[in-house]
């Protein structure tokens, strides 16, 4: 009598090694993609602390010799205007002017561009004012405490939640004025 598997057998063995494979690799992109979303809002939160940790630092800045403070700016134009991040970027950025203007202006503020990573989109913000603006965010810390600037549609907002998302899945990190930084 000899021992050994039937054609049959390993035709169902192999089936089911196929099965779960192709589950496995079937869920393995948006995973990724659910990955690379934490990782960008981990991203953004950790450039938001940098900024805050640079102003109460009073860190110095080349081309800046008395910065004002330290920010973060978003907006949804086009990449192709150099002075507008577009839904893909951001701007961490110091604002040079004195007295401080309270908002990014593009011109005098020395800025460094930071991408998302690839298909994640900037897609807006809620403010604390009730106001659901898709365009323009800008939240800068001026010392000495640092005092925490968050620029909405109406003025100063308390509070404001920057979503992004790739396919549909989206990721959001809260700012609020007295400089409290987190992921939701």
């Amino acid at each position: 009598m000899q021992k050994g598997f039937t054609l049959v057998e390993l035709i169902v063995v192999i089936l089911i090694i196929l099965i779960l494979t192709a589950v496995v690799l079937g869920n393995y992109q948006p995973g990724g993609q659910m990955l690379a979303l934490q990782r960008s809002a981990a991203k953004l939160a950790q450039d938001l602390r940098l900024a805050q940790e640079m102003t109460m630092g009073s860190r110095e800045y080349a081309g800046c010799p008395d910065p004002a403070g330290y920010g973060i700016y978003f907006h949804e134009h086009p990449v192709a205007n150099p002075s507008k991040p577009g839904r893909n970027a951001y701007f961490l950025f110091v604002d040079c002017t004195h007295p401080p203007l309270g908002e990014f202006d593009g011109g005098s503020d020395d800025w460094e561009r930071i991408y998302f990573e690839q298909d994640i989109e900037f897609i807006g913000a809620d403010f604390s004012d009730g106001n659901n603006d898709f365009g323009v965010v800008t939240i800068i810390f001026y010392p000495p405490g640092p005092q925490v600037l968050i620029k909405c549609p109406t003025g100063f907002c308390e509070w404001v939640d920057i979503k992004f998302s790739i396919n549909g899945r989206e990721k959001e990190v809260h700012v609020n004025n007295k400089g409290l930084i987190y992921v939701k």
